[in-house]
């Protein structure tokens, strides 16, 4: 809407602008997804200092996934990962990539294109 009333839809978005677009989009289809399956989940985000999660699901016992997304860079800060786990050591950690074609690895996170975040949520 803002980039509208600017007049700059036909200016590609910068890269703080795609990365906010991105998480944006991505939370609304989840949510979408939610109410169509009828899921009893809910959606947060994780915050200690300057680290963050973007997306934390959760379901009637706590946090079942978290998602980090990615519209760049893909790698995850080993810090954030490393609180992220102290804070949560069960709850799988994946990120959502806008760019990555295939499914990878990062230490222990799993990189995932964002369509395949959707498959698992839908499965969740």
């Amino acid at each position: 809407m803002a980039r509208a009333i600017q007049n700059r839809l036909n200016d590609p978005p910068t890269a703080i602008e795609k990365g906010f677009l991105f998480e944006t989009w991505l939370l609304t289809e989840l949510i979408r997804m939610r109410d169509y399956y009828g899921k009893e989940h809910t959606f947060s985000f994780w915050r200690k200092r300057n680290q963050e999660i973007d997306i934390i699901i959760s379901g009637g016992h706590g946090p079942i996934l978290a998602l980090e997304c990615k519209s760049g860079k893909t790698d995850i800060a080993g810090s954030t990962v490393k609180s992220f786990r102290s804070a949560f050591p069960r709850t799988p950690l994946v990120v959502a990539s806008l760019n990555d074609r295939n499914p990878r690895k990062s230490g222990d996170t799993d990189i995932l294109p964002w369509h395949r975040v959707l498959e698992m949520y839908r499965k969740l």
